[in-house]
């Protein structure tokens, strides 16, 4: 039973590792190509962007209020 404490902190470490890693990642490849067509989106691709990071901020700001952020 000695070893069973670092299984249970794995798993914890694990189960907040992989959904902050899934969001990144769909961040990175919303961003990605943004970037790299800037200058030929105009105007349109700077609204689209501003929501999407809105909605990124909002999603934040709520998991924030909620705890979720907090180590408990």
């Amino acid at each position: 039973m000695q070893g069973s404490g670092l299984a249970l902190v794995l798993t914890f470490t694990i189960a907040a590792l992989i959904p902050g890693l899934l969001v990144f990642d769909v961040e990175v490849v919303f961003f990605y190509p943004w970037a790299v067509l800037y200058n030929d989106l105009s105007i349109f691709g700077l609204i689209e962007m501003t929501v999407f990071i809105l909605i990124v901020a909002l999603a934040l700001i709520y998991a924030w209020k909620e705890g979720a952020l907090e180590w408990r």
